[in-house]
């Protein structure tokens, strides 16, 4: 079990999902049959998608009374090259719980959890200004879209493309004024460690989907 339930620091609430990584010797078999997660309680949807690392497949299930598990499926090949992932450690590292370890092999990753990451490190000039170029390119390239009438394309940049390049530079910020702040990742609880002025300001930069209106400065 990794995630919310897991860790004790920002711990699990009654909105938390389930995050259950399952070592097998053939996943293919669970990630195309979803006859075995009904034998866990009734299911009302379930499908498969990649994982938040984007490195493997995990099969998403919303059960009857609500509740919604994520199993991540890994081959057992697989799991000691897990080990250095950056991502997979930073997850290992906030607390995993062992359900069933039939070899002892998840036993000696949970012995071998990843220490807290080194001191922050400020992006160079050319990583700052890279992402700086990025954003304001994709301001103008958006805006010609809107003109031309594809909003979806337009607000899609906006907000998703161009977004995430702000998320990077929020991160950055937070990190300057106090090297110790922990952002997470993917913007988890960024109302707690992002600039209070920024986060304000967040309300208003999230565009609607509609012809643009008078231009105001």
């Amino acid at each position: 079990m990794l995630g919310s339930r897991a860790r004790t620091e920002r711990p699990a609430d009654e909105w938390s999902d389930l995050d259950v990584l399952v070592v097998a010797r053939e996943p293919a078999l669970l990630l195309q049959d979803s006859d075995w997660v009904r034998e866990l309680g009734p299911a009302r949807i379930t499908f498969v998608e990649p994982t938040a690392t984007g490195d493997g497949l995990e099969r998403r299930v919303l059960y009857d009374d609500g509740v919604d598990v994520d199993f991540s499926i890994v081959a057992l090949d697989e799991l000691d090259r897990l080990s250095g992932d950056a991502e997979v450690d930073e997850v290992v590292r906030r607390g995993i719980r062992i359900l069933v370890d039939k070899d002892g092999r998840l036993s000696r990753l949970d012995a071998a959890r990843p220490a807290p990451p080194a001191a922050w490190t400020p992006p160079s000039q050319e990583a700052f200004e890279e992402l700086t170029s990025d954003f304001w390119y994709h301001a103008v390239w958006a805006a010609k879209k809107l003109r031309r009438g594809e909003l979806f394309t337009a607000k899609a940049a906006v907000d998703s493309y161009m977004k995430r390049l702000l998320l990077r530079a929020l991160e950055w910020h937070a990190h300057a004024l106090d090297p110790t702040v922990d952002t997470w990742h993917a913007g988890r609880f960024l109302e707690q460690w992002a600039d209070p002025r920024a986060v304000n300001e967040l309300r208003s930069a999230f565009a609607r989907y509609d012809e643009p209106g008078p231009f105001r400065p």
